[in-house]
């Protein structure tokens, strides 16, 4: 449970005490570096606490849900200009090309499911949140009755999975259903995030054409989702430091892809999978079903790829319009080209990336940024005025915020109930002191206070394990082996819950009130999959069967032969230039010597 000494407004003058005065509510150019950090951490630290709840929070989250949706009923693609036409043929003349497969053709079945696999969350139909409960322990839920009759063909090359989908059949029958369930998850103190849970055949096939149309993206422009956090990032620190670059946000992106957009814009072929394998309606918390009018919710699993290429598609036709030549990086398709051929500027040097997109965080050219704004608008999304910047020194995107290139991204508390919640806070601050050389000593030494078992553990090992801690402040014993001096750490870990799968029986064990069938089979499968190891079907980590957090933990011994080693990188922050070694010890120092009054 929540600490009660550390209310949320305890927190807040603790921090108020540490930072002392702090500028703001903006960031101006003529503020330091410093005082940036200052200003960051004063906005991020509270910004997302569970303590900190409005009680309008959940339902503010619905009405605006529903006012997207309703946007998205009456969107129609009008063009009022000629440039209007012009950027709205060059969006639609490039997801033609991007989405054909490397033949020249429309993705066939077998294509659009070489991706296709069961989501982490939850599903409608399914008690619990496994891959093998999903797909061979439950009716198969979808909305779409055909969706069956597809997965069956997808399957069949496969002996053993059509074997498993047919004693999955035999116990369990299948399950139409309605549409997705609508859910909301904390997003920040005044309001939360919808989130549907999809069908699990729906799930199934949207995670396929969702990683059909990555796919397509790295071929055709250089972008991958699992890196592309990365270019972003180093383009807003450029646009911070010469105003080259702006970065864009836009507001309820997921769920601003209305139906008319889609059949305005994608092919045909294409926008036929997606109304396929979609809910057509979502069950809101008061029971009631509401007909969706976007094409795809957050919890959808092609959403954050449709809608990254759709504005990739947006960013190039606009940079074409002004005579630019967007650039993401090395497409696969052009990896191979020799370095006479590869992108090259007007001086001959080889090309720097000039574009990235990331879901919502959209990176252009400063120049493009009033063009690619007016053209998100035209498609039906709004641009997020408070959190875009294209003058000035600050620039934000995907986590990173620079300002005059410099990283002040602040802590974000957003637990406090468990030892493991307050490790990696106090793990979290003692590296922005790294970073900023500003000191937080009555905010660490209170929350050391709260920490019921102190647990010291190397910087090589996760921030909720234990608290990161110099040698020299630990004072453990050690001992040799061959010379070596080996040290020995406690550290919380998660255990992750499994339940044994080896039995030749009717049911297997379960969890709660839920009992796993057994389907040797299925078990086969997801063996293969990777989701069965050692015998047991591991269960989703930090949730129970009912999606409630239940992150269980227990303290190991393990041996640490280098404990003070710790990555350059994080070593020292070379705008500032503070050892974490050095600063570590000194706050733990001071944690450990604290009195309170």
């Amino acid at each position: 449970m929540l600490r009660d000494t550390l209310t949320p407004e305890k927190l807040a003058e603790l921090l108020a005490a540490d930072l002392g005065p702090v500028d703001g509510p903006m960031f101006t150019s003529d503020m330091s570096v410093e005082d940036a950090d200052r200003l960051a951490m004063s906005r991020s630290f509270l910004k997302k606490f569970r303590g900190v709840v409005a009680p309008d929070a959940k339902q503010k989250a619905i009405d605006g849900f529903i006012a997207d949706n309703e946007r998205c009923r009456t969107f129609v693609l009008e063009p009022r200009l000629l440039f209007d036409e012009q950027i709205i043929g060059e969006v639609i003349s490039f997801l033609d090309s991007w989405l054909l497969d490397d033949d020249g053709a429309p993705a066939t079945l077998a294509r659009l499911t070489e991706s296709a696999r069961t989501g982490p969350g939850v599903s409608v139909g399914v008690d619990i949140a496994t891959f093998y409960a999903k797909l061979f322990d439950s009716p198969l839920s979808r909305c779409n009755p055909m969706l069956h009759a597809l997965y069956c063909a997808s399957i069949k090359a496969n002996p053993t999975w059509a074997r498993a989908e047919i004693a999955r059949e035999n116990q369990h029958g299948s399950m139409v259903v309605e549409g997705s369930k609508l859910g909301t998850v904390r997003k920040q103190y005044d309001i939360d995030r919808t989130i549907c849970s999809e069908p699990v055949l729906e799930m199934f096939f949207q995670l396929g054409i969702g990683g059909y149309i990555e796919d397509r993206m790295e071929v055709w422009l250089g972008i991958n989702l699992s890196t592309q956090p990365v270019k972003n990032q180093w383009l807003a620190r450029q646009g911070s430091l010469d105003g080259s670059i702006a970065t864009i946000d836009l507001k309820s992106a997921s769920n601003s892809i209305s139906l008319g957009l889609t059949d305005s814009t994608l092919p045909r072929w294409f926008n036929t999978w997606l109304r396929r394998t979609r809910s057509p309606k979502t069950r809101l918390p008061n029971g009631e079903y509401l007909e969706m009018y976007m094409v795809a919710s957050m919890g959808n699993g092609y959403c954050f790829p449709l809608q990254t290429m759709f504005f990739a598609a947006v960013v190039c036709a606009c940079y074409r319009m002004l005579g630019l030549d967007p650039y993401f990086g090395t497409a696969r398709k052009d990896a191979f080209l020799s370095p006479l051929h590869q992108r090259r500027d007007r001086f001959g040097k080889p090309k720097r990336i000039n574009a990235g997109v990331f879901g919502d965080d959209i990176a252009v050219c400063r120049e493009a940024y009033p063009l690619v704004c007016r053209a998100l608008a035209l498609f039906g999304f709004i641009v997020n005025e408070e959190k875009s910047f294209s003058t000035g020194p600050f620039r934000e995107s995907c986590g990173h915020d620079y300002f005059n290139g410099v990283n002040i991204r602040g802590v974000y508390l957003k637990d406090l109930d468990r030892d493991s919640d307050c490790y990696s806070l106090i793990n979290r601050l003692i590296k922005w002191e790294t970073k900023t050389g500003l000191r937080l000593e009555a905010l660490i030494n209170a929350v050391f206070r709260e920490v019921s078992e102190v647990l010291w553990i190397p910087y090589r090992d996760g921030d909720d394990e234990g608290i990161k801690a110099p040698r020299s402040t630990v004072g453990k014993p050690t001992y040799s082996v061959t010379g070596a001096r080996v040290y020995f750490a406690l550290a919380h870990e998660l255990v992750t819950l499994s339940i044994p799968a080896d039995e030749d029986s009717d049911s297997l064990p379960g969890i709660g009130n839920y009992r796993f069938s057994y389907n040797a089979d299925g078990l086969v499968v997801s063996l293969v999959a990777g989701y069965l190891r050692a015998g047991r079907i591991s269960l989703r980590d930090g949730t129970d069967y009912d999606g409630n957090r239940n992150v269980r933990s227990k303290v190991r011994k393990r041996s640490v032969p280098n404990w003070d080693w710790v990555p350059e990188a994080d070593g020292v922050i070379h705008h500032r230039g503070n050892s974490w070694v050095h600063v570590a010890g000194r706050a733990l120092t001071s944690a450990l010597d604290y009195k309170p009054d």
